[in-house]
């Protein structure tokens, strides 16, 4: 079966006769680095639009220490008024990409998981359709 022709970037990134294992490591590691680069662009967005100054901080801290709860009420404390509050979408936009993300992984062992148990069965027994 003839190989499809491979542009530039594709050729660099999947050199024709590498294993599906360096294959799989190199993807994995330029996913990874896309994550931690948007990552990264989320950090230094919040960090720049942080409307908070350190007077609100310390009054907010120092409301805390005058009145310590360690289990509020439900619909006890004040909405998320900036961003960066707790349960402001920072929060939620972080929570949905690590979950996300875990989710992801878990897939793709799954999958990977699979492919190898098929390529496996296939092996043993040529001829045989493999099992699910």
């Amino acid at each position: 079966m003839a190989q499809p022709a491979r542009s530039g970037l594709f050729r660099r990134l999947w050199p024709a006769g590498q294993d599906d294992g360096a294959r799989a490591f190199r993807l994995a590691a330029i996913a990874l680095t896309g994550v931690m680069a948007v990552m990264l662009v989320i950090v230094v967005v919040a960090a720049i639009m942080s409307p908070e100054s350190k007077d609100q901080q310390q009054q907010a801290h120092q409301d805390a220490i005058a009145n310590p709860q360690s289990v509020s009420q439900p619909d006890y404390g004040q909405k998320p008024q900036h961003s960066s509050d707790p349960g402001g979408w920072e929060q939620l936009a972080l929570g949905g990409l690590l979950f996300g993300g875990i989710g992801l992984c878990g897939l793709w062992v799954v999958h990977t998981s699979r492919k190898a148990r098929a390529a496996r069965d296939q092996r043993r027994a040529p001829g045989t359709a493999p099992s699910a």
